[in-house]
């Protein structure tokens, strides 16, 4: 007999590796796995998929992380937004470059 499959497993298998972007992001939705997200926000081939990964991660770590370092600025724009710690939307100012990013940043820390 087969294990059965949990419904957690289901959706990280769609929100992973369905062909059609809409799909992945309603399973991201309702994916609260901060691990698994954090993986999508980085390996996703949509935007709006990866900026709504960002959006559900609660490890302020990975969020952290992703808006220090990540390589589409649309998705750091999400993160730095989320970035409780001012400490650290401070270092990232520091070395930013984009000024879009920086512009965002700038704001928050008025």
């Amino acid at each position: 007999m087969k294990p059965r499959k949990k419904p957690d497993d289901d959706l990280s298998e769609i929100a992973a590796n369905d062909p059609d972007y809409r799909k992945r992001l309603k399973a991201v939705e309702a994916i609260s796995d901060d691990e698994l997200l954090n993986d999508l926000a980085y390996s996703d081939s949509n935007r709006k998929v990866m900026i709504c990964a960002v959006e559900r991660i609660s490890n302020q770590n990975y969020i952290a992380r992703i808006a220090a370092k990540h390589s589409d600025c649309h998705v750091r724009i999400a993160a730095i937004r989320r970035v409780e710690d001012r400490s650290v939307l401070e270092r990232i100012l520091k070395t930013e470059s984009n000024r879009k990013v920086k512009g965002v940043l700038l704001e928050i820390l008025k």
